[in-house]
């Protein structure tokens, strides 16, 4: 009877297992339904919320642009202005390198084998050069190059060269250079269409220069071209000026130097010595100004 009755007991048990399993099935999926309807529900609620919030900000952001737009519409007077004076400055940079340097275009590129100089004078040089490529025939390209004392505006240029002609040996492409040498010289020679473009564009710029050199023979000029030297080691470089150092030189304390010397030339002329934050900046500045 013992027996018997554990078995009965054993029977029970796997009754009471397979309707307790049964019953947690059913309550797990009527959770799982209940979970998605409420998921669904505040997904709903949710996606109108963005979508108001999306709306919102677009037109927030929508005025952000027409503002945007606005004020830029607005700087281009004044940054024409900017500009103008910036160029004039750089010209002025020029200047006074050339009195220090005095530019030279004495066929620079001498891994090249020299054939013409197209155009030469104060200004620019452009000249024909004979190099070896990698073609398999026509070993020779004939190329034009071009050198600027305007380097900051015609730097791609300097830089960079055009082919006009690949042939197998040096010989012959010095035979077609003399046959087209006219048409190359006078931008007959589709090639070289971009070369009178740069000429252009750099006889506009010469005469700009030379109207900048007449402006830095007034002290006026003067005093705002070191201003804006002064402007820019103050504004653009993120430690105490005065340890801007180059070929051991401290240009930013030559920079107020020149401010001093026209200072004492012109008392009207304005003179701000600077931003240095540190002590031992001012006191290295105020030293070196004074010569010691």
């Amino acid at each position: 009877m013992k027996a018997l009755a554990q078995v009965t007991a054993y029977r029970d048990a796997q009754e009471q297992i397979e309707r307790l399993d049964g019953l947690e099935s059913k309550h797990k999926d009527k959770c799982r339904d209940e979970t998605r309807k409420i998921s669904t529900k505040y997904w709903d609620m949710k996606r109108k919320i963005e979508d108001r919030e999306c709306k919102e900000v677009r037109v927030i952001e929508n005025r952000k642009e027409k503002y945007n737009a606005k004020c830029k519409l607005e700087r281009v007077p004044y940054q024409k202005v900017i500009n103008d004076m910036e160029e004039i400055f750089k010209l002025m940079d020029v200047h006074i390198d050339e009195e220090k340097n005095k530019f030279e275009f004495n066929n620079p590129y001498k891994e090249y084998i020299f054939v013409d100089t197209v155009v030469e004078d104060k200004y620019k040089a452009v000249w024909i050069y004979i190099k070896c490529n990698d073609k398999p025939k026509n070993k020779f390209s004939l190329m034009v190059k071009v050198g600027s004392i305007f380097q900051w505006k015609f730097a791609d240029y300097h830089i960079s060269s055009r082919v006009l002609k690949d042939l197998p040996t040096e010989a012959e492409l010095r035979a077609w250079y003399k046959k087209n040498r006219n048409n190359i010289r006078w931008g007959w020679c589709s090639h070289m269409v971009f070369l009178n473009q740069i000429l252009e564009e750099h006889a506009s710029l010469e005469e700009k220069y030379e109207q900048a050199v007449e402006f830095y023979k007034d002290r006026r000029w003067q005093g705002a071209y070191w201003l804006h030297q002064k402007d820019i080691y103050e504004k653009h470089y993120h430690i105490d000026p005065y340890v801007m150092i180059y070929n051991g030189k401290d240009e930013y304390v030559e920079v107020l130097e020149m401010l001093l010397l026209l200072r004492t030339v012109d008392k009207k002329l304005p003179l701000l010595i600077g931003s240095i934050k540190s002590e031992s900046g001012i006191r290295e500045l105020e030293r070196r100004l004074k010569g010691e």
